[in-house]
């Protein structure tokens, strides 16, 4: 089915590297990159985390440090997950385009 809303004109979309990989039942700090590289949030309200496809609720399931994801509970070894930015500031996706050529 195509999309029906209006389209976006501003921002952007990006989905950090997987790291359910790294999950094992007792874990709850993981780096976040994107593309390898370490990704800097700056707030836990500025992603979408999913892990076992339940949508986990910012500074309550996870909180962030850096470039470190923090989950109130360990995810099971088993759990997939994916981790959505919710919009990057143009500045930032331009000092990106920048830096990594």
């Amino acid at each position: 089915m195509p999309y029906l809303g209006r389209e976006l004109t501003s921002g952007n979309y990006l989905k950090l590297d997987d790291i359910s990989s790294q999950f094992n039942g007792s874990t709850t700090t993981f780096q976040l990159k994107s593309g390898g590289s370490d990704f800097f949030p700056g707030s836990s309200f500025s992603l979408l985390v999913s892990v076992a496809g339940v949508i986990q609720e910012a500074d309550s399931a996870y909180q962030i440090n850096n470039n470190e994801i923090t989950f109130a509970t360990a995810p099971g070894a088993s759990d997939d997950a994916f981790i959505i930015v919710l919009g990057l500031a143009l500045v930032l996706v331009f000092l990106l385009m920048v830096l990594l050529g």
